[in-house]
């Protein structure tokens, strides 16, 4: 290797010390970009999670909105045919609803 004066040295010294910044910098914003990355992982598997459990409750709902159409007709076909003995009674079935719609949010 020849000899190279001081001024030369010491610019490609510096040219090297640039360099070595420059990677330093692109390896710190590869860090971030992973940690964003994983964060947007996190939030896409919550909001997966959140509409699953909504879906599931949504379905729960609308049994509990079946189940209770059933028992009002069953109150309304026994009231006309004259019974009064039915197992939940008109307070009873909606009482029956409201705790099974409770249960959702339990």
């Amino acid at each position: 290797m020849p000899y190279l004066p001081l001024s030369q040295l010491a610019l490609e010294k510096a040219e090297d010390n640039q360099i070595q910044e420059m990677k330093l910098e692109v390896f710190r914003v590869q860090e971030q970009l992973v940690k964003f990355h994983t964060k947007l992982e996190d939030h896409h598997h919550s909001k997966a999670e959140a509409e699953a459990k909504h879906w599931q409750a949504q379905d729960q709902l609308e049994a509990t909105k079946s189940q209770h159409s059933s028992l009002k007709s069953q109150e309304s076909k026994a009231k006309a045919r004259g019974e009064t003995d039915m197992p939940f009674g008109v307070v009873g079935s909606k009482t029956v609803f409201i705790l099974t719609v409770l249960h959702l949010f339990i």
